[in-house]
Parts: structure tokens; sequence; C-alpha cells
């Protein structure tokens, strides 16, 4: 091995010069220490923590690589000849941040499955006592003081005979300390263990790894650099820790690394970056030659490439494990092999680890080959695609532009047409799914010698005959969009079996969109794959970067909207691999681009006429939902005498509900029907995609087997059963299938249901439309959601909702939308946020997420934020593994929760014409505000801050902080729970108390409320309510109309010193609640209203009262049909 050793030095200089500036830099965490000289004397914490001679590890890592900041820490460690002492300094600037236990963790013998979920702020430490095994011992202390020992006895075998990992078997270890010292932006927390709780004072090195959780942000770093899944601890990175020699701490920057033991360790990098051009041209070569077997002399080089290459699609959203949506046959987690790998270095079996990563690298390219559409990571194969060179001809037709392009020595028709539902069409032969029914050409005529134009009334097109360029300018002249390159990449016979198309972007430019990315909003700078996927552990513990929802729709700040009519697997490299690029490389043979030059909202007007507009649920649908997944009813016992009791416990505070979510047995039990019917409460349910063979068989015993609309899958002996049971919706027979299934739950009364998954299709499934599962897997969720709406429209109506966890263009139509399984924690929190702000900016309007998070418990202030945002979200609902009501969650989670449950059913009216308009128009409830001020530079790269409806701004509160800053648009905003005004445009950090979200009322804003008989937000309607209008008074605009349902109008003009305010249909609307000016005559069809104190406001009699506390004016108006307001100065 002495030659792995020289070939390491040598060759990890040759990588750095592979590497271009940072993006290759690799930084291993630590992996060995010296810990000096044995203490003579016990330890004490003041001592060991002033004392600056001893080994303290200050750099610490997030898990999984991530490169952003982690919350200061550091680890002191000391010895004596009895014990190992151990000393966490953990900064904290919110020691108050409040947690709540909902185990009883600390008594029992092995870790809980939920672990982050069960320790919001602690430590561990684990101790391997020899390297040779992986078995180790797990101690842990939390903020609040309580601890716990555990040792873990290691199973055997890596993975059994199935691919699974052996469960590990507990014992509870007693015998050692903890203290926790709580000081001013710290906490410590000093453990001393005796050498005989693990097993003696080692003879040799030993294993250690400090960790640090945080939960409420889902920060977990060591100074090990680890992976997601190495959890709790990776066993085959322990820091090697030796007693005695001088203190130090050694740390590599090289993949394979030499221990001061000698043995050899493959370590992950501390930090994953995206790999360099020149990298991307090795692993290109590696791909090319590996042929060649690994052996020692190049295991160095091809270790680190393999990482390389692994990080890299990583990055770019590809999953490994195998069965979630994505292309491995079997779990390809790279940290299994890694553990091999260095196992099988320590016992220096050298020949067997080459053998090892082998095997890896040959499943790699076979996945990596079928992931990007040129075979090659990134897809970097410039001779693999041919360059549209130039347009030969141009002939304007009746319904589109024809232009004979020459494409190396193929000839390519594209066909440039103005759809009749909006904006600019641009496609080949094979056109993609959603086409107008009617289109007009582009009438192109000769600018100059190969130069074309068309103008229109708000946009020209130019185009270059050679070579080829595309263009769009506003009407002043203004450059949009430029196409700079077409290519098509082609199979040996010929055809074209993807397709390349590159943009040029601007350094400032603001890229949103392509469906539910909960991992950021502006999506500049980095690489994404629009391919569904069930991203469980993205969205638990990873980097978010997956997506239920991927739509291949985007904005640019620069002024327009591209959709990518194909559903094959899109990636997108947003100015990653040349920031003066957009990089479009799809599968497939469409190419079929739709652009608009126009606004968002307009450009989304115009998308929603093409793929149809967002469904219009029932108002119900609206308010307050309870729930929990099967398994979370089925906990305590019976699951329908646990729903009774939390409907009842729900009954008995007072608060809300319109429906409860019901998963499991309980949707088919007529017992909790007649319960949840008795108290106007709608039953939702679950179901997914997948009805297995017998099951069809049984519901149509009528028709033959081959008849059955299930997936044809190629080879089912590669594929999990669950993929195989996937309904075919394209198949006739699917809706009759649907119908049978669903009867027995809509004969009993199920009023909608989630409807799951729909992201796992294997691509060489073939469905009954003969396309294979590449081009379904994204389109799937359609002709699914279609099914199951168009049964439920059957025997319902309108009357009842789905809600799925996957979607495709159009599916907008047929069902909402929910946020999947995300984290209990503020960073699911953001990651919803984000999500609901892409997605939205895809003409999806009917979305929520799981209230307080699906994974595990939420501390109660992260439950008290989600709560909020759940209120301003346009649907509020519940649902998680664990139990989501208020009570769980302490005190002030009740107070909070039930104010806002009562602030929705306020804003009932408000959010349903939200959704009526959004249903009308195709502009979503929940606007960016890129979206909705796309003119204003300052707030469109604003990613936590959306336009709730037409009027309301909301500016959801996502962090542990109690400050937040916000960036107000153009125009006065009025504080909606004081009556406070700001006029923008204004940027300010404000207070942020833990029971209010801040929320904006719009200037010129009439909108519809319910409220108690004080006029106060948050109360209980249940014994009496008021309906008024709020109207926020502008005089920028002439004149502002509220159109609501029945008929009723609201209007209000500015003249001179006065607002006219005309109510019509307005029957049960009495009250006018005013802000934004100083009023001193109310005026009610030419009479004037008298002025009244507080004391009237118990009968409150005909007239107008000014609330000065709340910056507002309350005006009673007569019973009436129609009347007219007068509000002077």
């Amino acid at each position: 091995m002495k030659r792995i050793y020289i070939l390491i030095v040598f060759l990890s200089y040759t990588i750095s010069l592979l590497a271009i500036g940072q993006k290759d830099k690799f930084v291993g965490g630590t992996s060995a220490v010296y810990l000096g000289a044995e203490y003579r004397k016990h330890v004490f914490f003041e001592e060991m923590l002033a004392n600056k001679s001893i080994v303290s590890l200050e750099q610490f890592y997030r898990v999984g690589g991530e490169n952003v900041p982690v919350t200061p820490t550091k680890c002191k460690i000391q010895y004596t000849a009895d014990s190992l002492y151990v000393l966490f300094s953990c900064y904290e600037d919110n020691m108050d941040f409040p947690s709540k236990l909902h185990e009883k963790w600390f008594s029992l013998l092995g870790s809980p499955v939920e672990q982050d979920a069960s320790f919001p702020d602690k430590v561990d430490l684990f101790i391997s006592p020899s390297l040779k095994t992986s078995s180790y011992y797990q101690f842990t202390a939390t903020l609040k003081g309580e601890y716990f020992g555990c040792k873990f006895n290691a199973p055997q075998v890596l993975q059994d005979a199935d691919g699974l990992i052996p469960q590990r078997k507990y014992e509870k270890i007693n015998d050692f300390k903890v203290q926790i010292i709580k000081q001013k932006d710290y906490w410590y927390a000093f453990l001393s263990i005796p050498w005989e709780t693990i097993e003696g004072k080692p003879n040799g090195c030993f294993g250690l790894t400090p960790v640090r959780t945080r939960w409420r942000n889902s920060e977990v770093s060591s100074p090990v650099a680890m992976d997601y899944s190495d959890r709790p601890v990776a066993t085959d990175l322990f820091i090697e820790t030796h007693l005695g020699g001088t203190p130090q701490i050694r740390v590599y920057d090289k993949i394979l690394c030499k221990l001061p033991s000698g043995n050899y360790r493959w370590q992950r990098p501390a930090r994953v970056v995206y790999p360099s051009e020149k990298t991307k041209r090795e692993i290109l070569n590696l791909q090319k030659t590996l042929s060649q077997k690994t052996t020692e002399k190049n295991l160095l080089q091809r270790l680190f490439l393999l990482q390389s290459w692994v990080d890299l699609m990583s990055l770019e959203g590809f999953n490994f494990g195998s069965t979630r949506g994505s292309l491995p046959l079997q779990d390809m987690y790279v940290y299994l092999t890694r553990k091999k790998v260095n196992r099988l270095l320590m016992e220096e079996k050298y020949p067997n680890v080459c053998e090892i990563v082998d095997d890896y690298l040959a499943q790699l390219d076979s996945v990596s080959t079928k992931w990007y559409a040129d075979g090659s990571i990134g897809n970097i194969k410039s001779d693999s695609w041919k360059s549209l060179e130039e347009v030969e001809s141009v002939e304007n037709q009746k319904e589109a532009t024809l232009l004979k392009c020459k494409v190396d020595d193929r000839v390519v028709n594209l066909y440039l047409s103005f759809p009749q539902t909006g904006g600019v069409r641009l496609h080949a032969d094979r056109k993609g799914f959603f086409s107008p029914d009617h289109a007009a050409s582009v009438s192109f005529h000769e600018e100059s010698a190969g130069k074309y134009i068309s103008e229109q009334a708000n946009f020209k097109i130019k185009m270059t005959q050679k070579p080829f360029k595309l263009s769009f300018y506003d009407s002043s002249d203004k450059l949009k969009l430029e196409i700079s390159k077409i290519a098509f990449k082609y199979s040996q016979a010929g055809k074209i079996d993807a397709v390349d198309c590159r943009i040029k972007v601007t350094p400032d430019e603001v890229i949103y969109g392509f469906g539910e990315k909960f991992d950021k909003f502006n999506q500049k700078g980095g690489v994404l794959t629009l391919w569904g996927m069930d991203d469980w552990l993205g969205l638990t513990t990873g980097l978010q970067n997956q997506s239920y929802k991927p739509i291949p729709v985007f904005h640019s700040t620069k002024g327009y909207t591209m959709f990518l009519n194909s559903s094959y697997r899109l990636r997108a490299d947003i100015g990653n691999s040349n920031p003066g690029e957009l990089r479009l490389s799809q599968h497939g043979d469409i190419l079929d681009y739709y652009f608009w030059v126009d606004a968002p909202e307009q450009a989304l007007q115009s998308y929603t006429n093409l793929t149809g507009k967002p469904i219009l649920p029932p108002k119900w649908a609206f308010e307050p939902w309870m729930g929990r997944t099967g398994r979370g009813w089925r906990a305590p016992g019976d699951p329908v005498k646990e729903k009774k009791r939390v409907i009842e416990q729900f009954e008995k505070l007072d608060i809300p509900h319109s429906a409860i979510y019901a998963e499991g047995v309980g949707a088919e039990r007529p017992d909790m029907h007649t319960y949840v019917n008795a108290r106007n409460i709608k039953p939702l349910s679950w179901y997914y995609s997948a009805i297995d063979q017998k099951t069809q068989q049984r519901l149509m015993p009528d028709v033959d087997v081959k008849d059955l609309p299930i997936l044809n899958v190629d080879n089912p002996a590669k594929l999990a059963s669950r993929d195989i049971s996937y309904v075919d919706f394209t198949h006739p027979n699917a809706l009759e299938m649907a119908r049978r299934w669903w009867k027995l739950r809509l004969d009993l009364g199920i009023a909608g249901s989630m409807v799951d998954f729909g992201d796992r299709v294997p691509e060489d499934v073939t469905f009954y439309n003969g396309k294979k599962g590449d081009e379904m897997h994204n389109f799937y969720s359609y002709d699914y959601h279609r099914t199951y709406a168009e049964v439920f429209r059957e025997r319902r109506g309108n009357d009842f909702i789905l809600f799925g966890r996957s979607a495709a263009p159009g599916t907008q139509k047929w069902v909402a939308q929910f946020s999947g399984d995300v984290r209990a924690n503020l960073r699911g929190l953001e990651g919803c946020l984000n999500g609901l702000l892409n997605l939205s900016a895809c003409g999806f309007s009917i979305w929520g997420s799981d209230l307080g998070g699906f994974r595990a418990w939420a501390e109660p202030n992260v439950y008290i934020r989600w709560t909020q945002f759940a209120c301003f979200s346009p649907l509020m609902r519940s649902h998680g593994r664990v139990p989501k009501e208020p009570w769980e969650y302490g005190d002030k989670a009740v107070v909070n929760y039930k104010y806002y449950a009562w602030v929705r059913e306020n804003l009932l009216d408000y959010i349903y014409h939200s959704a009526t308009q959004s249903h009308l128009s195709g502009i979503p409830m929940v606007r960016a505000m890129a979206v909705a001020f796309p003119e204003e530079l300052s707030v469109v790269n604003i990613p936590d801050q959306y336009m709730f409806g037409k009027d309301l701004m909301v500016c959801p509160v996502i962090t542990d902080k109690n400050k937040r800053k916000i960036t107000f648009p153009v125009g006065k905003w009025t504080d909606l729970w004081t009556g406070k005004t700001i006029q923008g445009p204004f940027y300010s950090e404000i207070d942020v108390p833990i029971e209010k979200i801040p929320v904006y009322i719009r200037e010129g804003a009439i909108f519809p409320v319910r409220l108690s008989s004080n006029f106060k937000f948050g109360e209980s309607l249940t014994r009496n309510k008021v309906n008024a209008f709020i109207i926020s008074l502008t005089y920028k605009i002439d004149k502002e109309v509220f159109k609501g349902e029945h008929g009723v109008e609201v209007s209000m003009k500015k003249e001179d010193d006065s607002y006219r305010i005309v109510m019509e249909q307005a029957l049960d609307f009495r009250y006018l609640i005013v802000y934004g000016s100083q009023i001193t005559d109310v005026k009610i069809d030419g009479k004037s209203l008298p002025l009244l104190e507080e004391k009237d406001l118990t009968s409150f009699p005909l007239g107008w009262f000014r609330d000065n506390e709340n910056n507002r004016i309350v005006v009673r108006t007569p019973c009436g049909v129609s009347k007219e307001v007068i509000l002077n100065k």
C-alpha cells in the first residue's frame, strides 16, 4: 500500500491543478486528533472552559455538506486516568425558544425513530472503543437538561440479501454525568464519562464524533463530514482519537487520506461544491474508460471523480433511491459504498476495494447515461449536438410561419405562430400536448438581407437567418428575450431524441417558477432537473432540490415567460456553467415552446387559457381543516374514537373547522360519517394512484385481465411492486375502475380526498396510449387527477375537493395541491413558502401545506408561525404523522391557533372571492412580489413576502427571530392589525412578536369581512357576527370596484375632498370599516350620520365611530339593497 500513499501525494497535487476557482476545492472534515497528556486531577467545567491548551474542535460542518452558515459550536476534549471529559459550547442567540418533548426518549433503550424531531436542541457524543467494529456509544444532552446514554451493537453485515439495512441492538447506559450551563448567548454541555462505561481506557486509538442538532432550523453539524443518511452517525468516519502526543487536529485536503494509525479512509467532502468544467471533462473521460479497471494506482483519482460525479448529480436533483421515482433499480446511496470501502481499507483488502469501486462506477454510469440527454454529466458532449445553423426559407402560412432550417445535413421544420390563447409559439413537427384551437402566422417581413421582423401592438419579434437568432423586444425596442442557439441530438436511426435551447441571461436577472421548487425562489445560478419524485429524503433531511410537481414554466424579470410544452425530463442550467446563459436541455423529440413578452399576470392568464383555469372548490374548503395520517389517527387505538375526541375538544375550545382529513380505516366506517355529518364537518380521505391487479379483478370481474387498466411493465422483475400497480389512466377502462373503487366511500358521503403519489412511474413502462414512461412520468398526474375528479363530479357536482401531491401542467383545473412530506421545523416552513411561490407562478392557485410539518413534532414557536402562514395560504389544513392539534404544543399554541382559525373565518368571503377571481382569470391567489410588482426592481427578488388575493400583502415569519425585514412596494400600506400606514416604496425592519404575522392592506382595497360585534379580528363568531366591507381609501385611483357573490357590488370613487362609496345588492352588509384618511363627516343618501361615542357601540345605531386605537372609522349604514355613502375629509 506504500505506492498508494505516494500516489496520493502526487495525484492530490494533480487534482488540485484541475480545479478552477473554488468549485473543486476539496474540504475535508476532522479525521484525527491527538489529545495530549493525561490530566492528573479531576476536571471541572470552569477550568476546562478556560483551558486554551487542550484540543478544541471549532470547525463544524453541516451534515450533507450544505454550503451554508453553521451556528458556532465548539467541542473541547480532555481526559484523566479514570474518565473522558467533553465540553460542548453552543452559541444561541435565542435561548428562550420554547421546546416541548413528546416522548420520554431518555427512558428508552434506543433512540426514537424520529430522532431529530425528538431532540429540539441537543448535542450528541458518539464513541467507538474500537474502529474495527461498527458498535458505538451515544451520549446525548439537551438544552433543557435531559440526557441519555445508549450502546449500539452493530449488525454483522451492512446490508442483508434483500438490500435492507439490519437494525442495531441497544443497551441503555447510565454511568456518566452531564451538566448543562446557560450563559448569555451560549449554552454548555459538560459530559464526564468514566472509561469503564465504554469498555475501559483505550490502549490504542478510538473513535469519537461530536454532533450538534438545532432542530428549529434543521441544522445538524459536526467536525466530521457526514452524509444526510449517516444517521445517527457515520460509523466509518469516526475521528481517529489518540491519547497522548502533542495536542493537535488532523484535517486532510484529499478524498483518500492516510490516518495516523496507518489506515486509509475515503472521507466525505465537508462542503459539497459544484464540479468545475475541467472536472466534468475528467468524469466524461472516466465514463469512456470504465472498461479499464480500478487499481491501487488510480484509486485516488477515481474516488475523487466518483464523489464529484455523485455530488454533481445530487446538486442537480438526482435521487439515488430505488423506489422514489428515480432511475436506480436498487439503492445507490454513496454512503453505503463508502462504508464498505472503508471497512475493506481497514482490513487492507485493496483488490476488493477496487472491485466495489468499479461496481459502483458501472451503476453510476448506467443511470447517468440515462439521466442526461446526451449521456454525459451536464450534457457536455458537444459533438452529440447538431446546431440549427440557418433558416433557409421563411414562408407565411395561414396558421403559422414555416421556417425551413438547416441542421447539419438535415432539414428541420419550425413553425412560429400567434396562438389564439395568447403569446408566441415555436414548435417543430412533433408538438406537445397543449394546442390552441386556432393560431395565426407571425407574418414576418424582411427588414434587411437575412433579417426579419414582425411588429405587434406591444412587442416585436426579430429573426436572423444566419447564424440563427430569435429575439423578442417590447414596443420601446428593449430586448426582453434572445434565443441564441437551438440544437438537436439524433439517434442512430436519425430521429431527434433530445433538444437543447440557449437563452441569454443578465447578471441582475431573477428567474423563478419551474413548479414546486422548495430549495429557493430565485433559481438563477443553479441547475435543476424537472422530474417528479417522491422526495422523502430530500424534504425531510436533505437539499430540498427535487420536486413532486415539475412544471416547465418559468418567468424572468427581464420581462418574459416561457412554457416548454413537453413532459420529457428537462435540465435547466440557469447561469451555472455559463453566467450569461440559460441552457434548457430536454429529452425526447418534442420542440414546442410558448413565449409571452408580458407582465407575469398577463402571461399566466394566457397560459391558463391554454392549459386550464385553476379549480374553484366549494366555500367550505377554504375554512380550517383538522387532520392526521392514518398512523397518526391509529396511534392511540381506535381511529374513529380518536377522531371524535379531537372534534369534541375543538368544539369545547370553540375553534371552527369545516372538514376532517380522516386518512385510514375511518374513511370507510359508517359511524364516523354519521358522527361528522351531524356536526356539519366534511370527511376527507386518502388514496393514491395504485390499484393492484387482484383488487382490479375483484372490482371488475366482467373484464378480462388483459383489459385491466394497469401499467404494462416491460421487465416486472426489476421494479418495485408498488410502482407496477399504478393504474394506467390513459386506458378506456380506467374511469369505470375508478368509479367502482370510490363507490363505497362516495355512498357514505366522503367529500374529498388526498390523491397521493403519482410521481413514481418507471421509464420503461408502456401506457395504453402507446407512450413510454420516459414521456409519461411527468404527465401521469394529468390523467390520474382528471379521472378521479370526474368520478367525484359525477356524484357530488362541485361540492368536493381533491388535493394531489404530484402535478403536471393543466392539473390545476382538476385538483388542489398539497406540499408533501416536509420537515416540521423552520427549514420546512421556508421550503413550503418557496414551493408555494414557485408553484403559484406556474398557474396553480389552490395549495396548502401540512400545518406544523409532516414529519415529526414541531417546536411550539414553529407550530405557531406555521399556523399563521397556513391562515394566509389558499388552504388551511393539518396533516402529519404525529398529532397536529394545537393543545399538543402548549397553551400559547392553542390561543394562537384559535385566533387565526377565527381570522380565517373573518376573511372567508375575501378568500373565496380571491379563489373565484383566480378561477376566472388564471391569476393565482398567491403571487410572489415578482409576479405582483414586476416593474419594481426593489421587490422582485424578495422570497419571503407575497400578495394573498388582490388586496393583502403577507410577510410570514420563517426564522426564530423577533424581527424581520419588509420591503414595501409603491403605495400606501395599512397594517391589518393596527391600522397604521406605511408609504412605499420603503424598506423597514419591524418587530414581529410571536402572536402576529405582518399583513398589510393595499391602498384602494375593497373586500368583505365577517367580524365579531366589536369589529375585532380573531374573535369567535359562534354567537354573533357582523358583515362589513373593509375599504382602504386612495387618492391615486379614480375608481375601485369589488364584485362579489350574489350580485354584491361596492365601488369607491374619489371626488375632490370626498369619497363616494356605492353599495349595490349589499343587503347583508351594514358596516363599512374605512382606513386611510381623516374623515370629518359621513353622509348616506345625502343625510349626515351622527358621530357616535364609544358607549354607543353596545347597540350601535346608525352613525359612525372613530376607532382611534386601530386608525380607522366604522360606519353603520341603514338596511337596504342599495345605498350611497359620502366620506368627507
